[in-house]
């Protein structure tokens, strides 16, 4: 795992090593110690212009990515400290040319469940009355979706269809089951890659039939990251 780029040494002068307050414009070298906001930090290694409040261990959690990355930084994203819903760890690499530098590599995804039986008799994707399930994306990037359901339809030899969708558009590809029985319940289960997802987006199961009544239930939907800006 990468080291961080500076090591708090708390509110205490150092013995050895002092070199005064930071300056974002000094080249600072590993074992240097300047002053910053009344906290001494402790350089790791070579860098100019990294903050040291910024500076994080790999085991750094938080609701929100670091502002000033550095090659190799990891960091793990909640969406809550207290009751968080998923958990996504992140690599930084700077040498992406793309805008998505923070890769994903290991953790939870992203989850929501609906078990209500709604209808729909829309042969076009739409909302059924309990919206989604969905999940609203935190950052701009490319995304792993897995969804599914129960579902039946009201006409043997008829079909009912899901899909997922970057909110309410059409979803790129359907994922059709076409029922042998008036009422046979089936499972519907797919799985896509979204890109250039924007950030607060919501990612959701949408539904159509192929003609009279489709019922859909014990609907779900899981999301991960791929790489984020």
């Amino acid at each position: 795992m990468s080291a961080p780029d500076w090591i708090a040494l708390g509110g205490s002068a150092p013995a050895v090593g002092y070199v005064g307050a930071w300056n974002p414009t000094t080249a600072y070298q590993p074992g240097q110690v300047v002053l910053q906001n009344g906290v001494y930090w402790f350089a790791a290694v070579s860098s100019t212009g990294v903050d040291p409040g910024n500076s994080f261990w790999p085991g750094s959690i938080g609701t929100s990515l670091p502002s000033t990355p550095t090659d190799g930084m990891e960091y793990t994203l909640v969406d809550s400290l207290t009751a968080p819903t998923y958990a996504w760890r992140f690599k930084y690499v700077a040498g992406i040319t793309g805008a998505n530098k923070w890769v994903f590599v290991g953790g939870s995804p992203a989850y929501a469940f609906v078990a209500t039986r709604e209808t729909t008799t829309s042969t076009t994707y739409v909302n059924l009355t309990t919206n989604g399930p969905q999940i609203i994306v935190p950052r701009t990037g490319d995304y792993i979706v897995r969804y599914g359901c129960g579902a039946f339809h009201s006409v043997a030899g008829q079909a009912c269809a899901i899909g997922v969708a970057v909110g309410d558009t059409t979803p790129a590809v359907d994922e059709l089951i076409f029922c042998a029985a008036n009422g046979y319940t089936m499972m519907l289960v797919g799985e896509q890659k979204l890109l250039a997802v924007p950030s607060g987006s919501a990612i959701k199961d949408r539904y159509r039939t192929t003609s009279a009544t489709g019922s859909f239930e014990n609907r779900w939907i899981e999301v991960e990251p791929v790489a984020v800006a």
